[in-house]
């Protein structure tokens, strides 16, 4: 997998305390561990507003910035790719959307232009629900990452604080959308476009996993201090201890009201009751390290990362797996159908996959090389939206087997 981090423009790096402070702090063995840079492409950070003959120049600017005056100082060469991992402009009062269709198209284009000059290979979005007829996705990344929007439909919507990072996101049970941050709290985006935020009782930690529960509340992972989380509507929430060291990842509740989980580092799947309790289950595969998780009618739908496998576990604990034809696909996130079986994102393998309820491969939608398909959903026709990392919604809209 590749590794990285992302940054925020910065008009003069070496006035700045980041870029010396991250060449202190390994030097050449950082330099030579980064598989990339990310950065930030929104154009409120050039610092007022830019009227459009100027904003080629701008967007230039900022990317010959990083590229020529910031990376050196840590010593990263040209070699080393640069991402666009975050890109966007709001609409609201004044700010209308044709102006907002200017703004991306010329971004882009001025990321495009250059990058042969200074190596680009990305332009990047992350993770995807669906909701009210309508593609969510985040936008943030990977790594030091400080996105700030979520978009619905093609318009952003502005969170609270320049670095909630968030992560994943879903339908309320309040016609609201909510999603996990990186900055230790639970985002809500009200239908009319209000967003406000729930703190985490771990506030200090990352929360990333993220569905709706029973009982019309909500409920989250938080990754390195293993534990999962609960929020009512009322804004009141209680945490659960998960087995130390064990990485809770995504999260989904079954038809039953029960929330399963996946414990990546302990090779597990957790069932977590809606009064807390707690029931782990080993996977018979070492290595698994299963990430993406959906519960479908009959059983519980789960990638595993590690091994290159779908699997599926049933309320009785039993788990089913279902090796991948090639096993280094790298199965990310996983949407389960309601003829039983599930979609899966291959990761390293620029696909998508669709298993029947047998276990059986019946279909593969290919990406471009170098597409990285990572989030995953139905909608409510049954279509299918994927989030390619590389830049792009893809949307199966007759993901019938051929």
């Amino acid at each position: 997998m590749p590794a990285g981090f992302a940054v925020v423009p910065e008009p003069d790096p070496a006035a700045g305390a980041f870029w010396p402070a991250v060449a202190a702090l390994r030097g050449a063995q950082l330099a030579a561990c980064a598989d990339y840079v990310g950065i930030d492409m929104y154009p409120d950070v050039f610092g007022g507003r830019i009227e459009q003959p100027d904003l080629d120049r701008a967007a230039g600017e900022m990317l010959r910035t990083l590229r020529r005056r910031a990376l050196p100082l840590a010593g990263i060469p040209d070699s080393t790719p640069v991402r666009v991992c975050e890109n966007g402009w709001p609409t609201g009062p004044g700010r209308r959307e044709h102006r907002q269709a200017e703004v991306l198209d010329t971004v882009l284009r001025a990321a495009h232009a250059r990058r042969r000059e200074l190596n680009i290979t990305h332009w990047a979005l992350f993770a995807l629900r669906d909701a009210d007829g309508a593609a969510w996705t985040s936008l943030t990344e990977r790594g030091e990452s400080r996105p700030r929007q979520s978009r619905r439909a093609g318009h952003p919507v502005r969170l609270n604080g320049g670095h909630s990072r968030p992560m994943v996101v879903t339908a309320g049970p309040d016609d609201a959308i909510w999603f996990s941050r990186g900055d230790g709290h639970i985002g809500r985006a009200g239908p009319g476009g209000a967003v406000t935020s729930v703190p985490a009782l771990t506030p200090t930690w990352s929360s990333y996993g993220m569905c709706a529960g029973p009982d019309r509340t909500l409920w989250y992972t938080l990754l390195t201090p293993d534990r999962v989380g609960r929020i009512s509507l009322d804004g009141g929430t209680e945490e659960f201890a998960l087995p130390a060291g064990s990485m809770p990842s995504l999260i989904t509740a079954d038809p039953d009201g029960a929330l399963w989980c996946t414990l990546n580092q302990a090779d597990a799947i957790a069932r977590i009751t809606p009064a807390g309790d707690i029931t782990t289950y080993p996977l018979p595969t070492a290595g698994a390290a299963p990430v993406g998780i959906h519960a479908g009618g009959e059983a519980v739908w789960f990638t595993e990362f590690g091994a290159g496998q779908l699997a599926r576990i049933f309320p009785d604990g039993k788990i089913e797996e279902f090796p991948l034809p090639g096993r280094s696909g790298r199965p990310h996130a996983i949407a389960a159908t309601a003829d039983g079986g599930c979609w899966a994102t291959l990761w390293a393998a620029s696909s998508a996959v669709r298993y029947d309820r047998d276990g059986h491969l019946i279909q593969e939608t290919s990406f471009a090389p170098g597409a990285e398909p990572h989030g995953i959903a139905l909608a409510a026709d049954q279509s299918v939206w994927v989030a390619l990392e590389a830049g792009t919604l893809a949307h199966l809209t007759d993901p019938r087997p051929q």
